[in-house]
């Protein structure tokens, strides 16, 4: 029996004659636009009423009309809108036609509204050169550039590092200016192909010593269009979208040079190729290298690529060519550790409008202590200690509300067992076998090598 005729829908006819029970059969698939099943019986043709007061037995004349009537009640939406030549369940045609259809709907009212440019043209119109084309389609390009351009770092005036607000590294301040300022500042010097900037830059050393922080002061300094670039900026979950995506960055960067690509744990990206490796991370390191130094790559455009990693010993080989400046960034010397002792602390006076009750004598002794830190250690333990204050605060606020008399205390200034506390408390990260390593890989590989190169002397000297 079709679905929209139920068998609940007709309880009288049950009871009638077999004649009459295929007679109601054949009304019912009449309703429902079905002719009846295996030939048996007739579709009625007059009114089922009065053909259904023939056949029935005297006592049960009355209940046909009324159980006809009932199926019409309960399937009135079936019995008006149904044809005899429409069958009531949809082909299959007609069922994908429908989904399709929905599917194409649904999409439209999910995509994005166009977006206009300033001058109110449209975006979705932008023309792509020739060079734009052969790295991928217009719709590709048009999903993958604006990701790369949410990449640029734009620099706050405010926020801006500047070279002065960097404890210690001095010598490698210094290779910075060289690669990046000093052209900018005397470009005639350096019209020769030997004098020439080099474009590829490494900063390694320890976790924690300023080698992001370096970065955001080439953002700030350089006036150059800086990229700062990560795994998740160029990876895709899409087969060959990753190294269009590579492409098309050295692409951009190349429009808007001069540019600064900053790759923070380049290590994550380019490190050593191995049969392991995947086909799809294999084409974006290769993508890399012959972006930036290839066939096709233009001697003359002033792209720099800025790499820091912790653990320099996993590159590939072919990207440490590629890199030429390789320095290393030592731990802080005695002098940073003071100067950024004596720093944050003044800042922290400053803004709580404290007098500060460290003597030279106790910031020496604090600076002796922390052979070995790095400058997070530092700042970590300079949090450590000025937490001590705060949490005597909080311990007496709270006996205040348990009953007990106590006065209402100020926050103090940091005193040095402060640091004494805090001391037990931080340790550093960093640990010699790790100090070993970096040095192997200096003495291999780095710009300025030997014991000084290890060691921030010159901020000692300061």
């Amino acid at each position: 029996m079709p679905p929209s005729c139920s068998a609940g829908a007709l309880p009288a006819v049950a009871e009638l004659p077999m004649t009459s029970v295929r007679t109601a059969e054949a009304k019912a698939a009449t309703v429902c636009g079905k002719a009846p099943a295996h030939g048996r019986g007739t579709c009625l043709q007059g009114d089922a009423q009065d053909h259904a007061v023939k056949e029935a037995p005297a006592g049960r004349a009355g209940d046909a009309p009324s159980s006809f009537r009932s199926a019409a009640e309960i399937f009135p939406e079936v019995a008006k809108k149904a044809q005899p030549s429409q069958p009531c369940v949809p082909t299959a045609q007609q069922h994908f036609d429908d989904v399709s259809q929905s599917i194409l709907k649904r999409d439209a009212k999910c995509r994005p509204s166009k977006r206009l440019h300033p001058d109110g043209n449209d975006k979705d119109h932008r023309e792509w050169s020739d060079a734009w084309l052969r790295i991928a389609d217009a719709d590709q390009l048009e999903r993958l550039v604006p990701a790369l351009e949410a990449t640029i770092h734009r620099a706050d005036a405010a926020d801006a590092i500047k070279k002065e607000d960097i404890a210690g590294l001095n010598f490698v301040k210094t290779q910075i200016e060289e690669v990046l300022i000093l052209p900018r500042l005397h470009p005639e010097l350096f019209l020769s192909a030997l004098t020439k900037p080099a474009r590829g830059l490494l900063l390694f050393g320890p976790p924690g010593t300023g080698k992001t922080l370096l970065a955001k002061w080439i953002a700030a300094e350089c006036g150059a269009t800086f990229f700062n670039v990560n795994a998740s900026t160029v990876m895709s979950k899409w087969i060959g979208e990753a190294e269009k995506t590579v492409k098309a960055l050295f692409q951009l960067a190349a429009e808007k040079q001069p540019s600064v690509i900053f790759l923070d744990e380049i290590d994550s990206l380019l490190s050593q190729r191995r049969d392991a490796d995947n086909e799809a991370s294999r084409r974006v390191k290769n993508e890399f290298l012959t972006s930036l130094e290839g066939a096709d790559t233009d001697s003359e455009e002033r792209i720099l690529l800025v790499g820091a990693t912790n653990m320099p010993w996993d590159l590939d080989h072919a990207v440490l060519r590629r890199l030429p400046k390789r320095l290393y960034v030592p731990l802080p010397g005695k002098g940073a550790r003071r100067s950024l002792l004596l720093t944050q602390l003044a800042k922290h006076n400053s803004r709580l409008g404290l007098p500060g009750n460290l003597s030279a004598s106790d910031i020496d002794s604090i600076v002796e202590r922390t052979e070995g830190f790095s400058c997070s250690d530092l700042q970590q333990l300079l949090c450590e200690a000025a937490m001590c204050p705060v949490r005597e605060i909080a311990a007496a606020r709270i006996r205040q509300k348990a009953g007990v008399s106590q006065a209402q205390q100020a926050q103090r200034d940091i005193a040095k067992h402060d640091f004494e506390c805090a001391l037990r408390r931080v340790k550093p990260t960093h640990t010699e076998e790790q100090g070993l390593r970096h040095q192997a890989f200096n003495n291999e590989h780095g710009t300025c090598r030997g014991e000084d190169a290890m060691q921030d002397l010159e901020s000692d000297a300061d």
